[in-house]
């Protein structure tokens, strides 16, 4: 089996492009808040899905994920291409309709052998969700420790 490549970063999965729909309100916020948290040799990354980007690109960049997190959406797909036991970390929303628990991200991390945490902050399906940055900011970089 290769040697697997080095797991140095942190994915916030962006959803800045999808206009209100489960964009994150605080995404420049949390962004400040989380980078100092985070301890070398470790390295926030934002990704956003573009035409044309070569699905081994991202295949790539993805299996060298440390832990991968965002608003609730599609781009959580990706987590194929991370290796076993990699930290996911889904943001979802308190709503009127509130979001399904387990969440079909739950039910795919598990399967794929990933751990998984939901936050909830507020928001909805249909609208923006405003991040809960001081949660986040506590508990990504205990679950990297954890990991090491």
């Amino acid at each position: 089996m290769p040697p697997q490549p080095p797991r140095s970063h942190v994915i916030l999965l962006s959803r800045a492009d999808a206009g209100r729909r489960r964009s994150l309100l605080n995404q420049e916020a949390l962004l400040s808040a989380l980078r100092p948290a985070l301890k070398q040799p470790q390295e926030l990354q934002v990704f956003q899905w573009q035409r044309g980007v070569a699905l081994h690109a991202i295949a790539r960049r993805f299996s060298r994920a440390s832990l991968i997190l965002g608003p609730h959406g599609g781009a959580f797909l990706n987590m194929i291409f991370c290796p076993i036991g990699t930290p996911i970390v889904e943001i979802g929303y308190h709503d009127r309709s509130p979001m399904a628990y387990p969440s079909y991200f739950f039910t795919m991390a598990r399967r794929l052998g990933h751990e998984f945490w939901v936050v909830l902050g507020d928001g909805g399906y249909e609208r923006p969700i405003k991040a809960p940055v001081r949660e986040l900011v506590a508990l990504i970089p205990w679950i990297l420790e954890a990991k090491r």
